[in-house]
């Protein structure tokens, strides 16, 4: 029989307003970069097309393929790693509202006025539509408004 694997409460992290504000710059950040990588694969795009005289670009072209490729990788790496900070932003403005409802020993952010949880609320709420968004357009606006949001919130803090 084996011992029961207990999580160390202690090891958690303390969600703070310095914490969602890391992720945030974490994730405008990254959001920078997967810009310059997209735009970096525009680029090589193009100009396999001027060199190669085409109009048009087959994707399925072996020689498209491999003069892109470097460049194809980099932006997929980097919309991962958007991606995933996005996520950690979620997680951790969530858990930063909730900690400040459920733990007022902890959070002295809950002691403050109802309206700066009800904005938190907002933000969790703004955060969490970004997955049902139509398009890239729709996403970089939400999270754009997500970014606002919380740096006008963390200066009221």
């Amino acid at each position: 029989m084996t011992a029961k694997n207990i999580r160390n409460t202690s090891a958690r992290h303390a969600w703070t307003d310095e914490l969602v504000a890391q992720r945030a710059k974490e994730f405008v950040r990254l959001k920078s970069a997967r810009r310059f990588a997209q735009g970096e694969y525009k680029y090589s795009c193009e100009r396999f097309k001027t060199r190669r005289g085409i109009d048009y670009l087959d994707v399925n072209d072996p020689k498209f393929r491999r003069a892109t490729r470097k460049a194809y990788e980099a932006f997929q790496e980097a919309r991962a790693a958007e991606r995933n900070a996005l996520r950690r932003l979620e997680t951790a403005t969530r858990n930063w509202s909730a900690s400040a409802l459920n733990e007022p020993a902890k959070a002295p952010e809950a002691t403050q006025t109802a309206t700066l949880v009800d904005d938190f609320a907002l933000v969790h709420d703004i955060a969490n539509s970004i997955h049902f968004a139509p398009n890239q357009d729709a996403k970089r606006a939400i999270a754009h408004e997500l970014c606002t949001c919380l740096l006008g919130l963390l200066r009221q803090v």
